[in-house]
């Protein structure tokens, strides 16, 4: 086995060769640079046609990446540049161009087939570090894949799922290490599920449903107040709460040809607005939802 580092401005990939002749494996570690005292990293992830799959770390890098490219020229990171107190960060996991439009219309659509005897592209992993600030952007465009924010400081989050299926959550049961200004989400034509969205401590979660699927599991208690907006056209959005006792209210802006399911334990305290047995005005952590449905579907549901 041979070892070859190659050292950038803010990169150091490291290329891993197997002699056996097998897809060369490549590290790629993004340095974490001291901005104005202040550890803070912008990062836009494009993984439109990969599946990328996100954890912590507690290397000393700001961005670590491994995976194996397509192309021995491919690089993930497009750019790092410091400005205003922050490292922007770009990975592009672009690593091939579909042979015709056709065929990329397809491939996001129904998903790739692989011709017999063809080994199915592995995963790339990108892992970040927790001691460090983010801002995240995430850019997903068809498969499927999973990112872990266990242990991380995330103070926004944005998430477009394109046509692919995504879960984000906390499986380690550990919270957000920040308070998360706003958690967004554009569901497409895609699945995205999220995961103890309590854990993200999120002030403001904000999603856009097209034809597309959201699914929100709450298992905990709200620690501070939250508000949820969500817009639908013709998808889902689906929520279930555990045994909590957080104080929930429910506002629904609906048409005639939408369909809205409520537990049987919420009460309607106005028209298209409901509450559940813990909920007061003056409660300090309120969960709140304000939701506009076209012609899709909204489902609560609370564990028995």
């Amino acid at each position: 086995m041979r070892l070859y580092v190659f050292l950038g401005f803010f990169v150091a990939t490291i290329l891993i060769t197997d002699e056996s002749g097998a897809q060369d494996k490549k590290h790629y570690h993004v340095t974490q640079t001291q901005v104005g005292g202040k550890d803070k990293v912008a990062l836009q992830v494009n993984a439109t046609t990969v599946d990328c799959r996100i954890h912590a770390t507690s290397n000393t890098t700001a961005v670590s990446i491994y995976g194996y490219p397509q192309s021995s020229q491919f690089h993930p990171v497009s750019s790092s540049e410091s400005r205003e107190m922050v490292q922007n960060i770009t990975l592009d996991f672009k690593d091939s161009t579909p042979a015709d439009l056709s065929s990329s219309i397809s491939d996001r659509m129904l998903g790739s087939f692989s011709e017999e005897g063809e080994k199915p592209k592995q995963p790339w992993y990108i892992y970040l570090n927790k001691k460090v600030s983010y801002d995240l952007s995430l850019r997903y465009g068809m498969g499927s894949s999973t990112v872990d924010l266990s242990g991380l400081a995330v103070e926004n989050l944005k998430v477009n799922t394109g046509s692919s299926s995504l879960r984000i959550g906390y499986t380690a049961h550990q919270p957000n290490n920040a308070v998360m200004d706003t958690f967004y989400t554009s569901v497409d034509l895609g699945t995205l599920e999220l995961d103890r969205l309590n854990l993200a401590r999120a002030r403001n979660v904000i999603a856009d449903i097209g034809f597309g699927k959201l699914i929100m599991h709450f298992s905990d208690n709200q620690s501070d107040d939250s508000q949820v907006k969500a817009s639908i056209g013709a998808g889902s959005l689906s929520v279930s709460f555990a045994e909590i006792e957080t104080p929930i209210i429910i506002r629904i802006s609906e048409s005639p040809l939408c369909r809205v399911k409520m537990p049987r334990s919420f009460k309607s305290i106005e028209k298209n607005t409901f509450v559940n047995q813990f909920y007061e005005e003056s409660a300090a952590n309120i969960l709140s939802f304000d939701i506009d449905v076209s012609i899709g579907s909204v489902e609560f549901t609370v564990a028995d």
